[in-house]
């Protein structure tokens, strides 16, 4: 199946869908009547469904911004414990460079560190860092 035979299935299916779900919801008395159901009837069937259609999409409305603040709060943890894991894998990373290049002693190595972090605007953040560390 291609794209445009899938995309025309998905279309039909949820077009179908929301008319019988809008007739069984509305209470359509025509539909009533078709079923055979005498026409005082289908009327206050009709009525009672639109009523109680009413009624439950209010409730569905709850429960879908109850279900939105759930999802939100737990993408949001989510998120909150993969950036805590990250940045605290950056700082280590950040320590190994720094003493390795301390332990190395290297005066080039250390000026062209010091250029690059100038160059950059960290100069003082690198240089509290390594005070820190030594």
């Amino acid at each position: 199946m291609d794209y445009k035979t899938i995309k025309l299935f998905s279309t039909g299916f949820f077009a179908v869908c929301f008319l019988f779900s809008s007739l069984l919801f509305l209470g359509c008395s025509g539909f009533y009547e078709l079923i055979g159901i005498d026409p005082t009837t289908s009327e206050q069937m009709a009525k009672q469904d639109a009523i109680k259609f009413v009624e439950e999409t209010a409730k569905l409305r709850v429960y879908f911004w109850e279900t939105v603040s759930a999802g939100t709060a737990i993408l949001g943890a989510l998120l909150s414990g993969y950036l805590g894991i990250r940045l605290n894998n950056s700082a280590k990373v950040t320590k190994a460079v720094v003493r390795g290049v301390e332990i190395g002693g290297d005066k080039k190595t250390k000026e062209a560190i010091e250029s690059e972090s100038i160059k950059l605007r960290v100069g003082e953040q690198l240089q509290t860092t390594v005070t820190k560390l030594t």
